[in-house]
């Protein structure tokens, strides 16, 4: 029975030193969180810490808009082939083809149609937009160079929707807000 009560001795002392232990770590991070805390928060309050000054901002330049017509579609040059009919004319990138032979040129009646109607020699005359004013141009149609029975002015091209520009009427008690 001594040899018993050894044992049990010996393996609560293993037990109550192994609790002991872990009670010790635990209080031990519950004090050291609780002190680094405490000297860390009085530091905070006694050392400004600088702020990083804010970068600068490039200077983007704007584009220049030019003014907007009233009315406005048309096809949008993209690109003018060196040589091409619409080079020697002086069609420039960024002009807007708003009549062929004084035909509009829309979303329903595209440049495409309106050079079509003419054969390879025929000279045109085209309405342009550009720079915020309308000019016209006399241009001689060159022979396709996929097909030479087909007419060619040499430019790349985007159509623009018809969009109309003019201001809209304001209800009364709308004065300069808009939605």
């Amino acid at each position: 029975m001594a040899a018993e009560n050894k044992n049990n001795t010996k393996a609560w002392i293993i037990v109550a030193v192994i609790l002991g232990l872990l009670v010790s770590c635990a209080l031990g991070a519950v004090a050291g969180g609780a002190i680094g805390y405490a000297v860390g928060k009085g530091r905070v309050s006694r050392v400004p810490v600088p702020l990083p000054s804010p970068a600068p901002e490039p200077q983007i330049p704007l584009p220049q808009v030019p003014e907007i017509p009233e009315s406005w579609g048309g096809a949008l040059v993209l690109r003018v082939e060196p040589d091409s009919p619409a080079a020697k004319a002086g069609l420039q990138v960024g002009d807007v083809i708003l009549a062929v032979d004084d035909e509009p040129v829309t979303m329903e009646a595209p440049l495409a149609d309106h050079i079509q109607r003419y054969k390879p020699g025929e000279r045109i005359r085209l309405r342009i937009y550009r720079g915020g004013r309308t000019r016209e141009l006399t241009l001689t149609l060159g022979q396709n160079p996929d097909q030479s029975d087909m007419p060619w002015i040499g430019i790349r091209y985007r159509m623009m929707p018809d969009l109309d520009w003019r201001p809209m009427p304001q209800a009364p008690g709308n004065r300069g807000r808009s939605s």
